[in-house]
């Protein structure tokens, strides 16, 4: 299994895809197992030394932010939500940059966030953001609704084209060993 461990040290193992399906299926286990491994135990040594304000320009902001270094990628998160009546209320009355409070509880949950944007339409407000796994982005996103005085919250995974290409590929991979309700 030494050239199992070298595929998974290497990197991302879903953009291995084609090499692993010509595994056998304990090799692949393997493969996904001990690359899953490297990226948490990465993870959370840089969660470890997440600092806590804006525009740090430490060694350990330098370190979260090489989470994307061999095949670590840090998934991408966008929140959605609207305004409840009183929080508008509230904001006329007294108004207010809500970036900061965004930027500083995705921090708090061990990220950084790209962007946060008002919008105009069926949403009021959106954040991009980074965070190390779906279970920070699930707890931002159950913090703010928690809070009140936003409704309508909707947070999805966001993928870049490679990636994207890669979980098709991964799909394509993946398609021989799935049946389709009703299908025999």
């Amino acid at each position: 299994m030494r050239i199992v461990r070298e595929l998974a040290a290497e990197g991302n193992p879903v953009a291995k895809i084609a090499f692993l399906t010509r595994l056998s299926e304990e090799a692949v286990r393997e493969v996904l197992g001990l690359a899953a491994a490297s990226c948490t135990d990465a993870r959370a040594r840089a969660a470890d030394n997440i600092p806590h304000i804006r525009h740090d320009n430490s060694a350990a902001a330098a370190q979260s932010n090489r989470l994307s270094e061999g095949g670590c990628n840090t998934p991408v998160f966008v929140t959605m939500g609207r305004y409840r009546e009183n929080a508008v209320k509230g904001m006329l009355a007294k108004p207010e940059d809500r970036s900061a409070a965004a930027a500083k509880l995705v921090e708090h949950a061990g990220g950084k966030l790209p962007g946060f944007y008002m919008l105009f339409g069926e949403y009021d407000w959106m954040s991009i953001y980074e965070v190390p796994s779906g279970k920070e982005a699930a707890a931002a996103a159950l913090t703010v609704a928690g809070g009140g005085a936003v409704t309508d919250v909707k947070s999805m995974l966001a993928m870049a084209g490679a990636e994207a290409k890669a979980a098709f590929e991964a799909g394509q991979a993946l398609g021989a060993a799935y049946r389709a309700p009703g299908s025999s």
